[in-house]
């Protein structure tokens, strides 16, 4: 009897476990007016797709305090396709196409009893009736191109907007002017070609921002919701980026990139296909 107490108590922590490991930390990002792209604190070491740089107005919304993780996609996916598994489950995941992080987004969501199908923001038809699920995704972190129809007034995960991405790397409407996301000295914030022994690391061992998000400078670079697109000057409220493109914007640096690439307002971008070990995603949620 007492062998089986202990085991039914294992059993409920175990339980417990799975769960916690299945729900992201989210923060919340307060909305304001920053300016985003080129701005001084960037200096030359800003690239052309940079500028102009330009004003935008973000409404309040939600990001993950950490890239999602190997163990996260996982428990979603149930494989984990990542060239850097052999470091450990808690660094990010990699080597995932665009379509499988959108899948991953609505798997999560649909799994969440406060969420469920209904709050999916990734949809297969324009009526967004048809939401994108586990059945679309091939394994190994690929699935095939499709045309996405995208609802972000839905209160389910997603990938952040990239204006959205910049603003909370940058800490906000309020946040400090400054290089890289959390200060002005990548090895203090994040893991990038000079500190990184060429690999990923687990999340979140770095200093965070001032709104408490890690690793958005460096480790890996992350995927946005956006086409890739060219900027203008005009002042914008909560843009959603390029209305169609072939490339979509990736941000934030990785570990095999030099300081340059891993600042805030620094942009690269990213065949829908593509998959690479430095390549990974947070969830973001609109309030």
């Amino acid at each position: 009897m007492r062998n089986a107490i202990i085991f039914c108590l294992f059993a409920v922590l175990t339980l417990a476990d799975l769960a916690q490991a299945q729900s992201f930390q989210m923060i919340d990002v307060p909305g304001g007016t920053l300016k985003l792209g080129a701005t001084p604190e960037q200096g030359s070491d800003a690239y052309g797709r940079e500028f102009p740089g330009f004003i935008a107005t973000i409404s309040d919304f939600k990001i993950g305090k950490y890239e999602v993780t190997q163990q996260e996609w996982i428990n979603i996916m149930n494989d984990n396709p990542s060239l850097m598994n052999k470091w450990g489950t808690s660094n990010p995941v990699d080597y995932i196409n665009w379509m499988s992080a959108i899948i991953f987004c609505n798997a999560a969501t649909i799994s969440t009893s406060t969420l469920g199908v209904t709050q999916c923001v990734y949809y297969k038809d324009a009526a967004m009736t048809l939401p994108f699920t586990l059945a679309d995704y091939d394994g190994n972190g690929y699935a095939p191109k499709a045309t996405v129809y995208i609802n972000l007034n839905k209160k389910g995960y997603r990938l952040p907007t990239e204006a959205e991405w910049e603003y909370a790397s940058r800490g906000g409407a309020t946040g400090q002017a400054t290089k890289y996301s959390g200060g002005n000295a990548l090895d203090e914030v994040g893991f990038y070609a000079s500190n990184s022994e060429h690999r990923s690391f687990p999340v979140g061992l770095k200093s965070p921002n001032e709104l408490g998000i890690y690793d958005m400078s460096g480790n890996v670079f992350e995927m946005t919701n956006d086409w890739y697109g060219a900027y203008n000057d005009m002042p914008v409220t909560d843009p959603v980026g390029a209305t169609e493109g072939t490339h979509r914007s990736v941000r934030g640096g990785a570990y095999d990139f030099a300081q340059r690439m891993c600042r805030v307002s620094s942009r690269y971008l990213i065949l829908p296909d593509d998959r690479d070990s430095d390549v990974g995603f947070r969830v973001a949620q609109t309030k």
